[in-house]
């Protein structure tokens, strides 16, 4: 008899053990999945250009750069174009995507260029860079060249 009640009391402390509370274990955030990191940081040094030299026969074109550091070594990115902020004058507003993933992990600094040809506005207040949704980096002023 002393050996069952034992036994009962074993599996009663066992399971009591077993159970678990959402404040012992939350579930796992969605939103926290979602929102990726982006895979570049500490930009700096950028410049941006409105070139419209050599003058009127050449249209102007858009000249953008700036460092980032990358994880990889031999990590590429690309500037993909998104939004136009309407404001007088207007803000550019781009996107950062890594094109390539470098083998090596190694922080490197990494340039990032983007040029666009007949480039319609004469003039612009900033380049504002996104990367993952949040706003990674303005460059501002940008400079007119004539």
């Amino acid at each position: 008899m002393l050996r069952i009640a034992c036994s009962a009391m074993t599996a009663a402390l066992l399971l009591a053990g077993c159970g678990e509370t959402a404040a012992e274990n939350p579930e796992p955030d969605a939103s926290a999945e979602e929102s990726r990191t982006c895979p570049a940081y500490d930009p700096r040094d950028g410049s941006a250009v409105i070139d419209f030299m050599p003058g009127i026969v050449k249209p102007p074109v858009l000249k953008i750069q700036f460092l980032v550091d990358a994880p990889n070594d031999g990590d590429a990115y690309e500037l993909e174009f998104e939004s136009i902020q309407e404001s007088a004058p207007p803000s550019y507003v781009f996107d950062l995507k890594r094109t390539e993933t470098g083998m090596l992990r190694v922080i490197t600094e990494t340039s990032v260029g983007y040029t666009q040809s007949d480039f319609p506005e004469p003039e612009l207040r900033s380049i504002v860079i996104n990367c993952e949704g949040n706003r990674f980096f303005e460059i501002e002023p940008v400079e007119v060249v004539q």
